[in-house]
């Protein structure tokens, strides 16, 4: 009698992991941002941040009015990541993957949709608690106090076998929390102090995602076996 294979649960961001929003946020930004306040100098990736209104120097106020602008406007132009795609599109089937990403529930439309366009596999799409517009001190949350939030109310069963990330803070929380597999995802200014922190699994790229995900599938099939 054949064994059938365990659910492997993946938990994924979807900005800078599945697509490429930083280069989008930025084309964006430098249309408008007051370049006399930076000395004429463009907004690059060095200067990305989760808090937006600080990267734009505006207040609070003028920066929740941008984002909305940005979200309603441009958000659903993100590109995906083609690689990403590939990856998660040929995910064997007992992988369970859902999006969960720092963007504001106000998004909830444009995102799902966006996910649904670009990565079908992907099930839910769950709003982290993360979202600085009008809390100025909310990027500084991690997720996974949003996870032990959605495994209380039912949303999610359990804790999953792996995060992917592009935010450090939000891989060590996950691995404070007894999350597996915690992956840093990508090479951006913002996360390379991090990527040779003891205990975190840091991929570049797409390609060796899949390959740490499928050694880490075949790992949890063994032990239960």
């Amino acid at each position: 009698m054949s064994v059938e294979a365990p659910v492997f649960h993946i938990v994924s961001d979807i900005d800078n992991v599945q697509g490429l929003t930083v280069g989008k946020i930025l084309q964006w930004s430098n249309t408008w941002v007051n370049r006399n306040a930076r000395a004429n100098q463009a907004l690059t990736e060095h200067d990305y941040r989760e808090d937006f209104h600080r990267m734009w120097g505006v207040s609070l106020e003028e920066g929740n009015n941008r984002w909305s602008e940005f979200c309603s406007q441009h958000m659903k132009d993100i590109p995906p990541e083609p690689e990403m795609q590939r990856v998660i599109a040929g995910l064997p089937v007992n992988v369970v993957i859902d999006d969960l990403t720092s963007r504001a529930s106000h998004t909830n439309e444009v995102t799902s949709q966006w996910v649904r366009t670009h990565y079908p596999r992907v099930g839910k799409v769950l709003h982290a608690l993360t979202d600085w517009t009008n809390d100025p001190h909310a990027h500084k949350k991690t997720k996974a106090a949003s996870l032990s939030k959605f495994i209380s109310v039912g949303t999610l069963a359990s804790l999953p076998d792996m995060i992917v990330d592009d935010e450090p803070k939000h891989v060590a929380g996950c691995m404070e929390i007894g999350i597996e597999h915690c992956v840093l995802y990508g090479n951006y200014p913002w996360n390379r102090h991090a990527q040779s922190t003891e205990g975190v699994v840091w991929l570049p790229t797409a390609s060796l995602l899949q390959e740490y995900v499928e050694e880490a599938v075949e790992l949890k099939e063994t032990r239960v076996a």
